[in-house]
């Protein structure tokens, strides 16, 4: 009987040195994410982490987690010791601002969530705004706060609209990645024509009336001034100068 329980220690021991030295097989990435690939999610999960099965184990078990940027939070789940899946949740961004070196990303209700010296595709940018002052996790100051609101409209517009220039269906979100506050209200700015479409009032009617002008305007350049637009009018006129 002694001698079968020090044989079975001695395979425990055997199994644990193994399982110690065995490196993860499997690592998976879960979850929407728009601004890194699988492996750089996976590069930025494991850096300064054991790729040893049971020692990231334990890791996981009693350290923090590290900050990625855009990144709003991740769980890590283990299918066996070396099966790894990493559940990923990623920051809302709406929009961006310059200040010096920086971009300051901030969501959907002007919450500031990023400050990077990283610029990412996809993201519109936002001038106008006179703001020296901002604090991460905190809302941006702004004159009208409902400009956030406006932003998201415009934003969700343009990425879910087309139009068709020279034969071809384009994107409206690829025509442009500029929105612009001024005392005359908001613009969306397209290369060489800036259209104004001034409060936010009955904006998501005016945008409509945008995309329905913008390709007899493509080419051009001016300001297709949309801030008159006025609801129900019966033979609506915008002036382009």
């Amino acid at each position: 009987m002694k001698r079968f329980l020090v044989l079975f220690a001695a395979v425990l021991l055997l199994m644990g040195i193994v399982t110690c030295i065995l490196p993860i097989r499997d690592f998976e990435i879960e979850g929407e994410n728009s601004y890194y690939s699988p492996n750089e999610l996976k590069e930025k999960i494991l850096e300064g982490k054991s790729d040893r099965a049971l020692i990231y184990f334990l890791q996981e078990k009693f350290t923090k987690h590290r900050t990625i940027p855009f990144i709003e939070k991740y769980t890590v789940s283990f299918r066996g010791f070396r099966h790894v899946t990493a559940q990923v949740y990623e920051k809302k961004v709406i929009g961006f601002m310059r200040f010096q070196q920086y971009y300051l990303y901030f969501d959907w209700d002007g919450t500031l969530v990023e400050s990077s010296e990283m610029r990412l595709p996809g993201i519109f940018e936002v001038t106008g705004f006179d703001n020296d002052h901002a604090v991460l996790g905190d809302k941006l100051k702004v004159a009208d706060p409902d400009s956030f609101s406006s932003i998201l409209t415009i934003t969700q517009f343009l990425d879910s609209n087309k139009l068709i220039l020279n034969g071809e269906e384009v994107l409206l979100a690829d025509l442009t990645q500029q929105i612009h506050f001024s005392q005359a209200g908001v613009s969306v700015i397209f290369g060489d024509i800036t259209v104004l479409l001034g409060s936010g009032k009955d904006l998501e009617a005016k945008l409509s009336v945008m995309c329905d002008t913008l390709p007899e305007l493509y080419g051009r350049k001016g300001t297709l001034y949309l801030d008159s637009y006025k609801k129900g009018e019966a033979h609506p006129s915008y002036i382009f100068k």
